[in-house]
C-alpha cells in the first residue's frame, strides 16, 4: 500500500473467507479437542470461518457460538458406537490413551473426510472459500482423503 495513494490507503481489507475442518473441536474437553478449539478460536478472530466438525461436538459449541456458521457431520449408528468402543478402550486409569485411540478411530475419521468432500467439494471448486484447510492435531495419516 502506498502512502501516496490515498484511495488504495482507505480500502479495508477483505477478510478471508476460510472453510476450517477440525473433526475434534470441542471447548468443554481436554488435549487434542481443546487444540482443535483452540485453533478455530484464533482463526475465527481474523477471517470469516466455515468450521466443519463432528456432531459429537455441537452442545458444547453451541452454547457459545451458536450464531457461527459451524457444519455438524454425523456417523452411522455403527461408527456411533465404534467410537463408544474405542473411548473406552483407549483409557487407562481415567487417562486418555491418545495414540491408541486415534489409531483405533481411524474409520471414524475416514468416514468424516468422505462426508466433508461430499458436502463441500462443490463450493470448493467453485471459489467459495479463499482457503480450505485440515487442522490435524492428531498424528494419524489423511494423505490423498481430501483431494481438492
Amino acid at each position: 500500500m502506498s502512502a501516496s495513494n490515498p484511495s488504495t490507503a482507505l480500502k479495508p481489507a477483505r477478510r478471508l473467507k476460510v472453510l476450517l475442518i477440525v473433526e475434534q473441536c470441542n471447548p468443554d474437553e481436554v488435549s487434542v479437542p481443546l487444540v482443535g478449539y483452540s485453533f478455530y478460536q484464533a482463526i475465527a478472530q481474523r477471517a470469516d470461518v466455515t468450521l466443519v466438525t463432528h456432531e459429537r461436538n455441537r452442545m458444547s459449541l453451541e452454547k457459545r457460538h451458536f450464531d457461527q456458521d459451524i457444519a455438524y457431520i454425523s456417523e452411522s449408528l455403527w461408527l456411533q458406537r465404534y467410537y463408544w468402543m474405542i473411548a473406552r478402550l483407549s483409557c487407562f486409569r481415567g487417562q486418555v490413551i491418545w495414540p491408541l485411540r486415534l489409531a483405533l478411530a481411524y474409520p471414524i475419521y475416514h468416514s468424516f473426510n468422505r462426508q466433508v468432500y461430499a458436502r463441500f467439494s462443490l463450493r470448493i471448486k467453485r471459489g467459495d472459500y479463499d482457503v480450505r484447510t485440515n487442522a490435524h492435531v492428531s498424528s494419524y495419516c489423511t494423505s490423498g482423503a481430501f483431494p481438492l
